[in-house]
């Protein structure tokens, strides 16, 4: 514990256990509703069913950051080719 009182550390603890069961939680039902209507993007073109099955992803970031106050920054994102590449 750097300079904090027992007390204030056991409830960041404890909120930190909350928002990690909210997160998992939260994130479970997503997936299980995803994958269960999964099987019917068969039916949809390939690029709505990327994108819906992508949704998955998005949730997960958006979800994290809400609950759990994560942020992410991509960097080097400039030195990526434009369009799509095989190497």
């Amino acid at each position: 514990m750097n300079g904090g009182s027992p007390i204030r550390h056991g409830l960041n603890r404890g909120l930190n256990w909350l928002r990690s069961l909210l997160y998992t939680t939260g994130s479970v039902l997503v997936l299980m509703v995803i994958a269960l209507s999964a099987p019917f993007t068969l039916l949809l073109p390939q690029r709505l069913r990327a994108r819906w099955l992508s949704l998955w992803a998005t949730f997960n970031i958006v979800w994290l950051r809400l609950i759990c106050g994560v942020a992410y920054t991509v960097r080097g994102l400039d030195q990526c080719p434009s369009g799509p590449v095989v190497s």
